[in-house]
């Protein structure tokens, strides 16, 4: 089915004006993606908008958030994740609002999107012709994904949750070995050489220097 089918709401965010103490609300920027995560679940930013364009743009638990203007020379525009904060916000205006449809778990949906991100769907919907990259959200949305029972689906998100979590635990520790091997040769290098205990002297008194010659076809008994 279409990945559109999934969903029973989507709409753009907004920018507002300079926040100014009145009509405030949170905005909620690509750059609070937290997207090893697949979450989003801060919205530092507040800016000033009317009432009546903020309520049906508010943010509710388990909404996701499509990128739809961005991405950069080594990044894609098209990144999905859920919001899962508790802040009164809404998205802005590089954002779309997506809400998933009854049966529709969000995270597996945010694995869905993840998928097509990574397997190059959104890449071939984008358009750029500036230095910013657009996506051609309908044409996205048109791309096809497996329809399954909802259990199924909360099923393979808590997988995907887990393996996810038991991956950036290693990733985490093999960063832990490698801090530890780097002091740990760095003690090593410094009580072989006996740094500390002997007198120093600058390198040019122990070392002789020179210069190199590139060698010449006509003279090879320089080589």
């Amino acid at each position: 089915m279409q990945a559109k089918r999934a969903l029973r709401l989507i709409r753009g965010g907004l920018w507002g004006e300079e926040a100014r103490g009145t009509d405030e609300v949170a905005v909620v920027r690509v750059a609070d993606f937290q997207y090893d995560a697949l979450t989003a679940d801060e919205a530092p930013t507040r800016r000033t908008m009317p009432r009546h364009l903020v309520g049906p743009r508010l943010l509710g638990p388990g909404d996701l958030l499509l990128e739809k203007s961005g991405g950069g020379d080594q990044q894609n525009v098209g990144r999905v994740v859920e919001w899962t904060g508790t802040d009164r916000a809404i998205c802005s205006n590089f954002i779309n609002l997506l809400r998933p449809a009854p049966g529709f778990d969000p995270r597996w949906l945010a694995y869905v999107h993840r998928w097509l991100y990574v397997t190059g769907r959104t890449h071939a919907c984008t358009k750029q012709t500036t230095g910013i990259q657009n996506l051609d959200v309908s044409a996205y949305l048109a791309s096809s994904i497996p329809r399954i029972t909802h259990g199924a689906q909360r099923s393979i998100a808590e997988f995907l949750d887990g393996e996810c979590e038991r991956i950036e635990r290693l990733t985490n520790r093999t960063s832990s070995f490698s801090r530890l091997r780097s002091e740990g040769y760095s003690a090593l290098l410094q009580q072989a050489v006996g740094l500390g205990r002997w007198p120093w002297v600058q390198v040019r008194h122990v070392a002789r220097t020179g210069t190199g010659h590139t060698p010449s076809r006509e003279h090879p008994e320089y080589w």
